[in-house]
């Protein structure tokens, strides 16, 4: 299914749950076509806590994780599935790390630098 376009406050929520993870997504193949030519992936957004104990500091620790596959979709411009119960944005092509292109052009799209969000597969 085609997203619908995403609210400037998706926008602003998304930036602010890469922002805090130090401008690292963290990608999931879930599906690839038997041509080969397209894949599903999700993107998963780990939202990590900085805890304090009395006297010292505690180190980071995620507090929970955030999927937000389908802002990204509308973001991009291409098709949301959640087929097999999960989220994910639909990749279309072949030859190359589709992770890395999809978090390149999202990386364009929220700061307009191809190299400003980092990509990790799960």
């Amino acid at each position: 299914m085609k997203a619908k376009k995403p609210t400037q406050e998706n926008i602003d929520q998304l930036k602010a749950w890469i922002e805090a993870n130090n401008y690292t997504v963290y990608t999931i193949v879930r599906s690839v076509a038997r041509s080969g030519m397209s894949r599903e992936i999700s993107v998963v957004i780990p939202l990590i806590k900085k805890g304090d104990i009395s006297g010292g500091e505690c180190p980071a620790r995620v507090q929970q994780f955030v999927h937000p596959s389908y802002t990204i979709a509308a973001l991009l411009g291409r098709t949301y599935s959640e087929k097999n119960g999960h989220n994910a944005v639909v990749c279309k092509g072949c030859g190359m790390d589709m992770g890395f292109d999809l978090v390149q052009n999202l990386s364009y799209a929220l700061y307009k630098d191809e190299r400003k969000i980092r990509q990790e597969w799960i």
